[in-house]
């Protein structure tokens, strides 16, 4: 058998390698950012979402912000951070911030403490303390596979202090979020 042939024989197992479908003789592809074995709908897609974006104007008023700044563009993340009540002594001020992880799900926390399910909205959370327990995070799952952060942290003080400051933000912040996939 020559090349050419061998790889005309080979070119339908080679595409169908890719497809999810598990009714025999109709494969359908998999979408770009589907998680295996999860539900057929659409997966949501989070390249277009800036984290800026996710605390509108509204919400800033609400939480005294100063104006936003990007804060990272990394591989697996985007995010934005906040001085909330600026000028304020450090005891009543603190900085937020909003990170989107289109491909770490809540699932996939790197946490070494604690991380307590919780909810936001009626929205699947987690609520667990970072860096050193110095920040708090709530992970509001978009899918199973993607996530968005809610942080805050103040100088000088723990993490779990700025707890309740960090849920209010998400509870701004997630009616901003796409549906759940």
């Amino acid at each position: 058998m020559g090349a050419r042939t061998a790889f005309v024989a080979l070119a339908p197992v080679v595409l169908a390698a890719g497809c999810t479908s598990g009714v025999a003789g109709q494969a359908v592809p998999r979408a770009v950012g589907a998680v295996p074995g999860a539900s057929e709908s659409a997966p949501v897609d989070l390249s277009d979402l800036n984290p800026c974006d996710l605390l509108t104007g509204a919400a800033r008023s609400a939480l005294n912000a100063a104006p936003g700044k990007r804060a990272r563009d990394l591989p697996s993340s985007t995010g934005c951070q906040w001085k909330i009540n600026p000028g304020a002594p450090i005891a009543e001020s603190y900085t937020l911030g909003i990170a989107i992880y289109p491909e770490l799900g809540t699932g996939r926390i790197n946490s070494t403490g604690a991380k307590t399910p919780t909810s936001v909205n009626s929205r699947p959370a987690v609520q667990y303390l970072g860096a050193a327990n110095s920040v708090c995070v709530i992970s509001l799952e978009v899918t199973a596979a993607s996530r968005v952060d809610v942080t805050a942290n103040r100088a000088g003080s723990g993490g779990s202090e700025v707890c309740p400051q960090a849920k209010a933000a998400a509870e701004l912040v997630e009616p901003e979020l796409p549906p759940e996939g």
